[in-house]
């Protein structure tokens, strides 16, 4: 109807976890809002493309509005950190391979896991980043701190973090704890 809300998605790709290779889900990319102005003819509508972000496409998929409104963290302090096993598996762009302060992280886990938008999760390095560089495969498995990000949305398939500060890049693969 007239004056109603919608948000542009773009499918992008299936998500899959890096620990069992299962797919966990799937990637959209939030395009824009739009607002329906007026009705035409046979269903047609036309509306005006408002907060685009990637400029609307064919193919693109129109869905119920989905608020985009987050609390995102200033400065790089940090609250408790919580303990929860999950995985980075994707990041805000698709051709985008690795992640810091001030980008977005999305995780394989979501509030069915614990995980709730306010908490802060450290991040460490996927195993064997530092065993490999001695060349030995009889050293123990080991997890580099990388840095901490805040959950600022969760659903029941996953969540998206924002990085608060890091040491080094986040990467695909890298996980929450170092130990789950």
């Amino acid at each position: 109807s007239v004056g109603q809300l919608y948000t542009v998605l773009r499918p992008a790709d299936r998500v899959y976890s890096p620990d069992s290779g299962d797919e966990v889900g799937y990637r959209y990319y939030f395009v824009a809002n739009v607002r329906v102005e007026k009705g035409l003819q046979d269903g047609l509508y036309a509306a005006m493309v408002q907060n685009t972000r990637l400029g609307v496409e064919a193919n693109d998929i129109l869905v119920s509005f989905i608020s985009t409104n987050r609390n995102i963290p200033m400065g790089t302090g940090v609250g408790q950190i919580a303990s929860v096993s999950a995985n980075v598996v994707a990041f805000d762009y698709e051709s985008q391979e690795i992640a810091g302060a001030g980008h977005f992280v999305f995780l394989d886990k979501g509030n069915g896991d614990g995980v709730q938008p306010g908490m802060y999760l450290s991040v460490y390095g996927t195993p064997g980043y530092l065993t490999t560089n001695f060349g030995s495969t009889d050293l123990p498995v080991d997890y580099e701190y990388i840095g901490v990000i805040r959950i600022i949305d969760s659903t029941d398939a996953g969540s998206v973090g924002y990085v608060v500060r890091n040491t080094r890049e986040i990467r695909i693969g890298d996980r929450t704890n170092p130990k789950g």
